[in-house]
Order: structure tokens, then C-alpha cells, then sequence
């Protein structure tokens, strides 16, 4: 086995891990960026004007967040709720509901 053969093994099956655990640091990711409505091409918009959208509030980590999700194309939404009461629940639908209709969806 010489130089060249040690090359190919680590080309093929990448660098050591074990040497590897202790010497590398974890980086941060970037944040995640605000997703803004874009304009949808023509053929969904015309194929999909009546939605049907499911929502659910679920926790993670004890915060109430309210889950949306379209039936036919699957898009999903998400928002933090402040509480579980119906005025902040019938908010974040109304916010959903707007964002949809800027699309041109029912």
C-alpha cells in the first residue's frame, strides 16, 4: 500500500470519522428566511381557486403554534400563538386566510 492507494481510499470513502470527532466544530446555520408569497404559475391558479385547509394547533416545547396545511397543492403554514384563546386563534386564521387571497385563492 502506498501514498496514492490512501488517496483513493479517502476519495472513495471520505476522511476518517474517528480522527475526525475530535478535531471539527460546529458551525452555525444562517437563519431562515421570511417566506413571502410569490406568484404561482397560471395552471395552479386556474386548476386549484377552491381550497380546503386544515389547521391544527400542536406544541413543541410548550409553545402553541397553529399548523395549516392547503389539501390540494400542500402548502403549509405555521404561526406562534401568544394563547389558545379564540380571539389570537381567529387572528392567525384571518392572517392565513388574507395570504391565501393574495394569491387569488378561495
Amino acid at each position: 500500500m502506498n501514498k496514492a492507494d490512501i488517496h483513493v481510499a479517502e476519495d472513495i470513502f471520505g476522511p476518517n470519522i474517528g480522527s475526525l470527532k475530535g478535531k471539527t466544530v460546529r458551525r452555525n446555520t444562517g437563519q431562515v428566511e421570511d417566506a413571502r408569497p410569490s406568484t404561482l404559475p397560471p395552471d395552479v391558479i386556474n386548476n386549484y381557486k377552491q381550497m380546503t385547509i386544515c389547521a391544527d394547533i400542536v406544541f413543541i416545547h410548550k409553545i402553541a403554534l397553529l399548523v395549516t396545511i392547503s389539501r390540494h397543492i400542500r402548502f403549509s403554514t405555521c404561526e406562534a400563538l401568544i394563547s389558545q384563546s379564540h380571539y389570537n386563534i381567529s387572528n392567525a386564521l384571518e392572517n392565513f386566510m388574507q395570504m391565501y387571497e393574495m394569491q387569488v385563492f378561495k
